[in-house]
């Protein structure tokens, strides 16, 4: 099985162009091998359409499992999604289901449908991306304006709710987090995304947790915290 978040990527913001995608699908059909696309951050794109879903891309409907939430763009609290499969696949994990989890809460259900309903879904995602735009830009901006490049460098996500940030080799983003912590601001190492013990010089900022407001300030922390961390890292080992 492979299993991919190929728009807007978590936790680096990246999304898989479209020839890649199809070339994804011809491998996994020629090896029949199921894809499972995570299309959760899809709604949230910043700036052009994405592009289609390798479920949409996939016409025979026999290889992609096309899972998506509403936990992204309502509340987490919610955990309610959806799955787009093929019916033999859909019964099977309807069946899965009901041995794990045997219902769904159907208050969640009835409000969710009624908001799609009404169209309040729709304004609310609508205005979610223009002040997720915001705040990505703001915090873009305070970043540039407060730490040095070479101290941090990081793309601009055109979707998607992170900043995905590469440190220098010196530098190690357990240090970076922990001085920050000092300071009431959390960041996310870049270890839990890997298998085979990297990310140790890398970093994911959730810039939508933070009003535009509070951008320059979070930057000036994440300042001094970087610069905390590469003074420790040069700093003699003592013997105790």
């Amino acid at each position: 099985m492979i299993y991919t978040n190929p728009t807007h990527h978590n936790p680096t913001g990246l999304t898989l162009p479209v020839r890649a995608r199809r070339e994804l699908l011809e491998v996994a059909a020629r090896y029949r091998v199921p894809i499972v696309e995570d299309d959760t951050y899809r709604e949230l794109s910043l700036g052009a359409p994405a592009p289609p879903s390798l479920f949409k891309l996939d016409e025979s409907h026999r290889v992609v499992i096309r899972v998506n939430s509403f936990s992204k763009m309502l509340a987490p609290g919610l955990r309610l999604g959806w799955i787009s499969a093929v019916r033999p696949i859909v019964e099977q994990l309807a069946l899965i289901k009901q041995q794990v989890d045997p219902h769904t809460p159907n208050l969640s259900q009835l409000v969710v449908a009624e908001l799609i309903e009404r169209g309040v879904f729709d304004r609310h995602v609508a205005s979610l991306k223009i002040e997720h735009r915001r705040r990505r830009d703001a915090m873009v901006h305070a970043l540039r304006q407060h730490v040095p490049a070479a101290s941090l460098r990081f793309g601009i996500p055109d979707g998607g709710m992170y900043l995905w940030c590469q440190l220098p080799p010196h530098v190690r983003a357990a240090a970076v987090r922990d001085h920050a912590r000092r300071e009431s601001v959390e960041l996310v190492t870049g270890e839990p995304f890997y298998v085979d013990q990297g990310g140790t010089h890398q970093l994911r900022i959730c810039f939508t947790s933070e009003p535009t407001a509070r951008a320059e300030k979070a930057a000036r922390t994440l300042a001094r915290s970087l610069a905390a961390a590469a003074s420790d890292a040069s700093s003699p080992a003592r013997l105790v």
